[in-house]
């Protein structure tokens, strides 16, 4: 049960400026074109912080994150200029798959992605886990992926997505997909919706979020919150 981050990149980038992703296949016609502008690389970015999130330096807002930089190193490689306006995930995928952007960074890999994208090699892992209020993990005593969806479907569980996300484990897209559990999905356009949706009890439980490391200084609402959820253990999304 793994996901594995990578770039996903329009082809027609790659033909016209060389190089991010690894061995791209050979051109696809049904891959979309991409426009004649050669000067920028067209990306985008939503809240995911450590990856891509704004830092408040002195005051003023700075567009920085682990994603946010590997995209930037790779246009100074290619000699263009980046353009990053935020944009939900969702949404960018959408402007991908239309030709009107270029690149998207910490995607997982998918077959239905892979016909309007290609995509580069992994450049970083992580864990996904399920996140619950405190003190609710007793009610879900599940320990595999079965039992999780099996829990999910018989109790109305409320569940809360990032919209256009794929996650880890093909049967939970699926779950996630499945018109008869409509009800009980809640999409947003990212985690940070997620928690204020859980925080407000939206929803029981927001879906696979990365496990990420403490938070940065100035996170103080973060950690504020991070006292009134908790994730379910053990962690039921393992990304390797």
């Amino acid at each position: 049960m793994g996901r594995r981050l990578v770039a996903i990149i329009l082809a027609g980038l790659l033909l016209a400026g060389g190089a991010a992703a690894q061995n791209p296949a050979p051109p696809n016609p049904g891959l979309p074109a991409r426009a004649s502008d050669t000067a920028h690389l067209r990306g985008g970015w939503y809240p995911w912080d450590p990856y891509q999130y704004r830092d408040y330096r002195r005051g003023v807002p700075i567009l920085t994150g682990f994603d946010v930089e590997i995209e930037r190193a790779l246009a100074r490689i290619m000699s263009v200029e980046i353009l990053l306006p935020e944009i939900a995930w969702e949404d960018h995928l959408a402007a991908l798959s239309a030709g009107t952007a270029d690149i998207a960074a910490g995607a997982t890999a998918s077959e239905a992605r892979s016909r309007y994208a290609y995509f580069s090699k992994p450049y970083r892992t992580e864990t996904d886990v399920l996140i619950l209020p405190r003190g609710a993990s007793s009610r879900y005593p599940f320990h595999t992926i079965e039992q999780m969806l099996d829990t999910f479907a018989k109790q109305k569980f409320r569940l809360g997505v990032v919209a256009g996300f794929v996650y880890a484990d093909d049967r939970v897209n699926a779950f996630i997909a499945d018109e008869a559990h409509r009800e009980q999905i809640v999409p947003v356009p990212n985690d940070a919706q997620n928690l204020r949706n859980l925080l407000a009890g939206v929803i029981d439980g927001s879906s696979p979020i990365a496990l990420l490391p403490p938070p940065r200084p100035g996170a103080g609402r973060k950690e504020r919150a991070s006292k009134s959820i908790r994730c379910a253990s053990p962690p039921i999304f393992i990304s390797c």
